[in-house]
C-alpha cells in the first residue's frame, strides 16, 4: 500500500583482490611494451644510429612514467574494490538495524528513492536493491539470459528457495495431459499443500459424517514464462496455505522458449480443470476454487478465468489472486514499442494496428518508462524483451501480443463483466504496476468486485518474505485477502 509507512550488488572477495593485483602487474608489463613499441616506430622513421640512440633515451624516460601510471591505475582499482567491500558490509549492518534507525542513516548516506508520484521506496527494500547492484556490478541480465538460460534458471530457483511451513503437508502429483490440447502434450508435475490443522479438522468431522469441503487455490509461479518451477515457490506457497487456511495446488507448467505460447496457457487450463474434476474425491469445495499467480503466473491466472467465461465452463474460479501480474505484451518487440502500451477502447476490443498507432503512443503505462530504464529495480527493458521474445517468438507477429490469452487486459467488456472478484497485490516500484492498475480499473468499471493493495517495494519482493519483515508483511496481507474471499461467512 503506497500510503503505508512500513532493501542490490556483487560481493568483493579475495579472488577479486587477486584479480586486481594481476591487473596491476599486467598494466605495468603493457606499459613497458607500449614504450618499446614507441621506440621501434621512431627508429623505423628516423633512420640511422642517432635515431636509435634517441629512441633508447626516450624508452628510458617513458618506461618509469608508464609504470607510474600503471601503478596509479592498480591502486585506484584496489581502492575502488575496498570501497565497494566496505559499502557492502555497511549496508548489511544497516539492513540488520530497526527500520526506524536504518531509514534515517540511509537517507543520509544514500538518499531515499522516490517515484515520480512522490512515493518513497521502503527502507529495507532499497537496501536489498542496493546490495544487489553492488553484487552484480551492473551486469546486463538480458545478455546473460540469452547466453546462459540454464544457469540463470538454477540460480533463480536457488535464490528464491525459502523454508517451508512446518505445519503444512505436501504431496507431489502428476496431472494427466488434456486431450483437447493434443495427444503429445505430456503430463505435468504439481504440488499440493494442505495445512495440517485443516486436514485434522476434516478427519475429525468425517467421523460424524459431515466433513467440510476445503477451499483451494490453483497457483502458477512467476519467472517470465521462462524461469521457475515448483521449488521456486515452495516456501511461500506453504505459508499462503497456512495463513489463508486453504489447500494450494502449485502447477509446474511448461517453460519457454522450449515450449512457447500457447503451451503455458494450455497447461494452466488443464491444471484448473483437473483440480475441479478432483474436487469431490479429494474433499475440496468446487465452488471455492481460486486461481492465482505472480508476474507471468498472474497472467496465466487471469487467462484461465477468462477462458472459463468464454467457453461457458461449468467449473469457474471463485476468485483471482493476481500478484504484480504481467497483463500486456503488445508492441513490435523493442523497448519503445513495449512502452507504447495502448489502453483498451471503450468496447474493450483492440486491433493489431493499435500497438503502433500515434494515438496509442500517447497512452503509455508510465511505470514501464519510469522503472524499465533503470536496472536498479531488477526488471529492465532488456529482461522484459527477452521474456516476451522467449514466450511469443522473436519474429512474432505484433498481433499475437494483442491476443487476450497473451494480454488479458485487452479483453472485451462482455467477458470482464462475468469474471469473479479479483485481488491485486501490486508493487509501486515495478514496471508492471500500471498494467495491474489498468486491469483493476477495467474490472471495477465492469462491476467486478475487487481489492487493490500497492506496496512500496520492487517487483517480486514477497519472494524474500523470510529475509525481511516488509516482504513477510506483504505476503501475509495477500493471504489475508484470499482467506477473506474463501471464508466470507467467517467475517
Amino acid at each position: 500500500r503506497s500510503s503505508r509507512q512500513p532493501p542490490s550488488g556483487r560481493r568483493v572477495t579475495r579472488e577479486d583482490q587477486r584479480h586486481t593485483l594481476k591487473a596491476f602487474e599486467m598494466g605495468a608489463a603493457n606499459g613497458a611494451g607500449a614504450a618499446a613499441g614507441s621506440g621501434r616506430v621512431h627508429h623505423l622513421h628516423g633512420g640511422g644510429e642517432a635515431s636509435a640512440a634517441g629512441s633508447s633515451t626516450e624508452r628510458s624516460k617513458s618506461k618509469p612514467q608508464q609504470q607510474q601510471q600503471s601503478s596509479k591505475g592498480g591502486l585506484t582499482a584496489m581502492l575502488s574494490s575496498l570501497r565497494a567491500k566496505c559499502e557492502f558490509a555497511g549496508l548489511l549492518l544497516l539492513f540488520a538495524m530497526p527500520p526506524a534507525i536504518s531509514s534515517q542513516i540511509l537517507r543520509t548516506t544514500h538518499g531515499v528513492r522516490t517515484s515520480e508520484e512522490g512515493v518513497e521506496l521502503e527502507t529495507r527494500s532499497q537496501i536489498l536493491l542496493t546490495l544487489n547492484q553492488l553484487r552484480t556490478g551492473g551486469a546486463d541480465l538480458g545478455n546473460i539470459l540469452r547466453r546462459s538460460l540454464g544457469r540463470v534458471r538454477r540460480g533463480f530457483v536457488k535464490a528464491l528457495s525459502q523454508p517451508q511451513h512446518e505445519a503444512v503437508d505436501v504431496e507431489d502429483v502428476q496431472i494427466p495431459a488434456s486431450s483437447q490440447f493434443g495427444a503429445d502434450v505430456p503430463a505435468m508435475a504439481a504440488r499440493i499443500y494442505t495445512p495440517r490443522d485443516l486436514a485434522g479438522m476434516r478427519s475429525a468431522s468425517s467421523d460424524d459424517g459431515a466433513a467440510p469441503a476445503l477451499p483451494v487455490l490453483v497457483y502458477y509461479h512467476g519467472g517470465g514464462w521462462a524461469l521457475g518451477n515448483l521449488e521456486s515457490v515452495n516456501g511461500f506457497l506453504s505459508w499462503i496455505g497456512h495463513w489463508a487456511k486453504c489447500v494450494v495446488v502449485s502447477v509446474d507448467y511448461r517453460l519457454a522458449p522450449e515450449n512457447p505460447f500457447p503451451a503455458g496457457v494450455s497447461d494452466a487450463i488443464s491444471a484448473f480443470q483437473w483440480v475441479a474434476a478432483q474436487a469431490e474425491a479429494r474433499g475440496w469445495d468446487p465452488k471455492r476454487i481460486a486461481v492465482g499467480g505472480d508476474s507471468a503466473g498472474g497472467n496465466l491466472a487471469a487467462v484461465v478465468a477468462q477462458h472459463c467465461v468464454r467457453t461457458r465452463s461449468d467449473a469457474r474460479p471463485s476468485m483471482q489472486l493476481l500478484l504484480f501480474p504481467a497483463l500486456y505484451l503488445g508492441g513490435a518487440g523493442d523497448a519503445n514499442a513495449l512502452s507504447d502500451a495502448a489502453n483498451p477502447s471503450a468496447s474493450g476490443s483492440a486491433k493489431a494496428s493499435d500497438a503502433t498507432s500515434s494515438e496509442a503512443k500517447g497512452r503509455r503505462f508510465k511505470s514501464i518508462v519510469e522503472f524499465g530504464s533503470d536496472p536498479f529495480y531488477c526488471l529492465p527493458y532488456a529482461v522484459m524483451l527477452f521474456f516476451r521474445d522467449a514466450y511469443l517468438g522473436k519474429a512474432a507477429d505484433p498481433a499475437k501480443g494483442l491476443d487476450w490469452r497473451v494480454s488479458p487486459v485487452l479483453a472485451e467488456d462482455d467477458v470482464l463483466r462475468q469474471l469473479p472478484p479479483a485481488y491485486f497485490g501490486l508493487c509501486h516500484f515495478d514496471v508492471l504496476r500500471d498494467e495491474g492498475r489498468e486491469y483493476a480499473k477495467r474490472l471495477a468499471d465492469c462491476g467486478v468486485g475487487g481489492t487493490v493493495d500497492e506496496f512500496r517495494a520492487q517487483h517480486g519482493h514477497i519472494y524474500l518474505f523470510h529475509r525481511y519483515a516488509y516482504g513477510k508483511e506483504s505476503l501475509r496481507d495477500m493471504a489475508k485477502a484470499l482467506r477473506n474471499n474463501l471464508y466470507p461467512s467467517k467475517l
